[in-house]
């Protein structure tokens, strides 16, 4: 039996360790760079370390606007807002 074909959004998220383990910087420095390279979503604790980046002006809030953006132009495309039964993958 094969996997589903699914249609690409052009979403690519990191796994949970590889922004910190790959780099020689602080967790802070690390998710400044990340965000910056296009890395919009993060599980763990970078997410936490924007607030500190943003204070010492490693991102600006231009970025981290730009990355809520996309992040929600991906979910409306997702259909994350529209209702189950308007979504064919929810089915």
């Amino acid at each position: 039996m094969g996997l589903p074909r699914l249609r690409c959004l052009g979403l690519l998220g990191p796994s949970a360790t590889s922004i910190k383990a790959t780099v020689r910087f602080t967790l802070e420095q690390a998710a400044a760079l990340a965000v910056k390279a296009g890395t919009d979503l993060s599980c763990g604790p970078r997410i936490a370390a924007l607030p500190f980046a943003v204070r010492n002006r490693l991102l600006s809030s231009d970025d981290i606007d730009r990355a809520v953006k996309r992040l929600f132009e991906a979910r409306f495309r997702l259909g994350m807002f529209d209702p189950p039964d308007h979504v064919p993958c929810r089915n």
